[in-house]
């Protein structure tokens, strides 16, 4: 496994910016979540005054189409607390976008 460096992330995020999908991929390099779970997250999730987002549920795609699910493991349904800068720019994306 390769890990990227500092200015190969800033990079990344650099080209994720313009492909419009930044939150997503920020999302994903500071939490560490899994991309299925990142996808099936709604805002209701999220309490942006505790910092709270409650993980619960997992996209999975089988025979070409995306299911909803709970993750496989009781394990996988966690809280965790988000750091205010990220907070911020998920906040800020909130308002931008018209969607669950």
């Amino acid at each position: 496994m390769k890990v990227l460096t500092q200015n190969e992330v800033i990079r990344f995020l650099n080209r994720a910016k313009e492909e419009g999908c930044y939150e997503l991929f920020l999302l994903e390099l500071v939490t560490g979540m899994r991309r299925g779970e990142i996808l099936a997250l709604k805002w209701s999730d999220l309490n942006f005054t505790t910092g709270e987002l409650r993980i619960e549920r997992q996209v999975n795609v089988f025979n070409g189409e995306q299911i909803i699910s709970e993750p496989k493991t009781k394990v996988l349904i966690r809280t965790i607390i988000l750091p205010p800068l990220l907070l911020q720019i998920l906040s800020e994306y909130k308002e931008t976008v018209d969607s669950e």
